[in-house]
């Protein structure tokens, strides 16, 4: 009795690894594919026809966005910030010796 109840028990948590194993894969293949459809969009910074406006664009629009509509690529928000960064605060008229970052 005993026996027959082992293993039922050790079938029973085999059914549910393989189907957990199959469940985690489909995700992973999903996951997989909306990954490349993002990745057909990518920004070009080369694009930009008036750097100085687009940045202004990007700020206000970074200080006035309750909810984020858009998501940014982790390499594009790097571009972004360290641009709009340069934009305001560097002074490209004094001479420097030493760069802080």
């Amino acid at each position: 009795m005993k026996t027959k109840k082992l293993s039922f028990a050790v079938i029973a948590m085999a059914i549910v690894v393989i189907a957990v194993t199959v469940v985690s894969c489909k995700k992973d293949n999903e996951n997989a594919m909306n990954n490349k459809t993002e990745s057909a969009r990518t920004f070009d910074p080369r694009q930009i026809e008036d750097m100085n406006a687009y940045l202004q664009g990007f700020k206000l629009k970074m200080q006035t966005a309750a909810k984020a509509d858009e998501a940014l690529t982790l390499e594009e928000a790097a571009w972004h910030l360290a641009s709009l960064a340069n934009y305001d605060f560097v002074k490209a008229s004094e001479n420097y010796n030493n760069l802080r970052f």
